[in-house]
């Protein structure tokens, strides 16, 4: 793990972070705490306008560019930025504070310069539950990070018995359980 600073982002994403209220979070911010290229790039919003002068940005700037009604990617050249405009956050704090797993917890804004709120779980490479809310979308999610080499027995089990305890067919799920691990 190492620090981080602006300089680590592509100019591209800095540009649109000096927007007042674009917040960068998610598994970019973990991937280049890792030392590793991100994917992608995913932009949250405090205000309606930040996510439309991004948007309006990435529209104008970016030859391919797809949208689905909450969310806008853009390919710039080699680059991916997907602006995540359905849900606007008073905070940064309650943007990451409602992500589903810890190890992609940490955001940045331009304003401050620097990445905060950087939990601490992927130093243990363990993916720990942050809140569950379509479980079987965040058990998806686990079988990558355990293909990627991260432990999620605790978070495997933690999601089981939310679904046990809302009813959910859960035999079905510890089927999928046992075939993932």
């Amino acid at each position: 793990m190492r620090d981080l600073t602006m300089g680590d982002l592509p100019a591209e994403v800095r540009l649109l972070l000096e927007i007042e209220g674009a917040v960068l979070a998610g598994g970019a911010i973990r991937d280049l705490m890792k030392g590793e290229k991100p994917k992608d790039y995913d932009l949250f919003f405090t205000s309606r306008e930040s996510a439309e002068k991004v948007n309006s940005w990435l529209v104008e700037n970016c030859g391919d560019v797809v949208g689905n009604g909450s969310t806008l990617t853009a390919r710039y050249d080699t680059l991916v930025i997907q602006s995540c405009f359905k849900n606007i956050y008073k905070t940064p704090w309650e943007l990451i504070d409602g992500f589903d797993f810890k190890n992609v917890c940490g955001f940045v804004t331009c304003t401050d310069g620097h990445f905060r709120d950087i939990r601490n779980a992927e130093k243990s490479g363990e993916v720990i539950v942050n809140c569950i809310r379509r479980p079987l979308k965040e058990l998806r999610r686990l079988a990558k990070y355990s293909y990627k080499g991260y432990d999620c027995t605790e978070a495997y089990h933690y999601i089981l018995s939310v679904m046990q305890d809302k009813g959910d067919r859960v035999i079905l799920m510890s089927d999928y359980y046992e075939a993932t691990l």
